[in-house]
């Protein structure tokens, strides 16, 4: 005899069975769903800056919330050409609803296109006119690329040939968009910026003097010889070498978010068309560097012809990178026309110098005051550097990886400028341009140089040329045949070669 306890319900035996038929039923169907089922596509993350292949003065800034895309498009000095906004979908499927400004349509008289946007707009994007019909992208994730098109404007004014064209009176009529097939890439700023962190803006007067003297004195003005000059390969004009220029400055910078990454501007100050106003330079360079991955990243201004610095924004501020104005400073990448060849900001490329490592030390940015530099002369061969972040330059940069040499005890050497011009002016070259007398090594520092008498400075000179001698010929001969087995050049990439 079956007895019940007191919790147990006694069902017949039939509804049991039909009770476990279903549960098999019910626990196959999860382990059938469990076995076909996949994770779910993700929806790409297309927020950023993109340049527009047909139309290079341009850029879209586009930001993201999940499927809901918004954004504009601006021209270089940051003035809006127009809105969107839209979704994406996992597949990477963009659909825009763009709404266009008066200055894509400035041949349109004031009041009728303000009439045609009181008939079509809304009010989520007022004194803009929306477009009749959508953009339509497809995100490639492989190349990150946005490809489909963008829209041509196409409006007609009427007007009445008694009042004369653009009248206020005058009407327009809004005719279908002409759809231009482009494709959109995401800016190098923007890859930096998502990598390194946000470059804040910044002014070059709130950085360290690198001043200029001349046996010591301070100089106000170009000179032919000085103490400490800068070291890049310019010509002599106006009668003056013009690496003896006073007024520049060193700024650091910080990426807020990321203490590890080091930013530092240096804004140039030319012989040509000097300025003693604080604010004028010929050339500003920056370069942002993660110290643990070694992801480097550089940004230069168009140089040559002066610029004041206060008067590229409302601001009186240098732009960031990732501003909306930026290209009223920062220059794109182009084809560089230099002997090296390989494509840079503005045609210069950063890593034919910066071969060694993201910095250079010269006892010129030596004088820094606000800025410990003097390890970045002193790069270890396991010091990450990535040459060569987004493919800035179409190549890496190289160094020697040369065993049993004393310059490498301390420096990391590069192929390119640090061979043909840094490593002899560091060390060898009589040049007065590099030192005070031809006796007058960078190495050791100045410092360990000017401490003691001139009797005792030339004995250490003496026995520096001496330890150092096989070893400074062994880079120059590698800087000539840089291929020999000896000098083991290594491409100086990422991750950092063994």
């Amino acid at each position: 005899m079956h007895i019940a306890s007191k919790h147990h319900v006694h069902q017949p035996a039939g509804l049991r069975a039909i009770q476990r038929l279903l549960m098999a039923v019910f626990a196959a169907g999860l382990l059938a769903a469990a076995a076909d089922s996949s994770p779910a596509q993700e929806v790409p993350s297309i927020v950023g800056q993109w340049k527009i292949d047909v139309d290079l003065n341009r850029k879209v800034i586009i930001t993201q919330k999940g499927t809901e895309i918004s954004g504009r498009a601006v021209r270089k000095d940051g003035s809006l050409v127009f809105q969107f906004s839209g979704t994406i979908d996992a597949e990477g499927k963009v659909t825009l609803k763009v709404f266009f400004d008066r200055s894509d349509a400035s041949r349109a008289p004031p009041q009728a296109f303000a009439e045609a946007v009181n008939l079509t707009g809304d009010k989520d994007h007022p004194g803009l006119l929306p477009a009749k019909s959508a953009m339509d992208f497809k995100y490639d994730r492989d190349k990150d690329q946005l490809i489909g098109h963008i829209l041509k404007l196409n409006i007609t004014i009427n007007h009445n040939p008694k009042d004369g064209e653009n009248h206020d009176n005058d009407t327009l009529k809004q005719e279908k968009e002409i759809p231009v097939e482009a494709t959109l890439t995401r800016t190098y700023a923007s890859l930096c910026a998502a990598t390194m962190g946000e470059i804040p803006a910044f002014t070059c007067t709130s950085g360290a003097p690198l001043p200029i003297t001349a046996s010591t004195a301070p100089q106000s003005r170009p000179v032919a010889q000085c103490d400490k000059p800068i070291q890049l390969p310019l010509k002599v004009d106006e009668g003056q070498p013009s690496q003896c220029v006073p007024g520049s400055t060193l700024v650091k910078i910080d990426n807020v978010g990321h203490p590890d990454v080091e930013t530092l501007a240096i804004c140039r100050k030319y012989n040509k068309s000097f300025s003693n106003k604080a604010s004028v330079f010929n050339d500003i360079a920056m370069v942002s560097y993660d110290t643990k991955t070694g992801q480097t990243c550089f940004f230069q201004s168009k140089t040559g012809a002066p610029f004041d610095t206060a008067s590229l924004d409302s601001s009186g501020k240098i732009p960031s990178p990732t501003a909306d104005n930026a290209g009223v400073i920062w220059q794109e990448k182009s084809a560089d026309t230099t002997t090296r060849s390989g494509t840079g900001p503005d045609g210069v490329r950063c890593n034919a110098c910066h071969s060694a490592g993201p910095f250079i030390w010269t006892p010129y940015v030596g004088q820094a005051t606000n800025i410990d530099i003097g390890r970045w002369g002193q790069a270890k061969a396991s010091d990450p550097y990535d040459s060569n972040f987004a493919n800035m330059f179409g190549r890496v940069a190289s160094t020697f990886r040369f065993k049993d040499n004393a310059c490498v005890e301390c420096h990391r050497v590069g192929d390119g400028t640090d061979c043909n011009s840094f490593v002899p002016s560091f060390t060898t070259s009589p040049d007065t341009r590099y030192r005070l007398n031809a006796t007058n090594l960078w190495m050791p520092p100045s410092d360990e140089y000017y401490s003691g008498t001139l009797k005792e400075n030339d004995a250490l000179i003496t026995a520096l040329a001496k330890r150092y001698k096989d070893a400074i010929a062994q880079i120059a001969d590698c800087c000539t045949n840089p291929g020999k087995a000896d000098c083991k050049k290594t491409n100086q990439g990422f991750p950092p070669p063994p």
